[in-house]
């Protein structure tokens, strides 16, 4: 019973990132996602440390 809640999960989570990555794929080609923006306050800080 436990393998098969497993294995539906997985399957579950497999179906979820490939329609994720379908849609990305159709936003980009459509100019509408460019992906996450640059925080630049963490990367001065990042930069400040070292």
């Amino acid at each position: 019973m436990l393998d098969l809640g497993a294995a539906m999960a997985r399957d579950d989570y497999e179906t979820r990132h490939k329609r994720q990555a379908q849609g990305i794929a159709k936003a980009k080609s459509e100019g509408k996602y460019r992906g996450r923006r640059v925080n630049e306050s963490s990367h001065q800080d990042i930069r400040r440390i070292s």
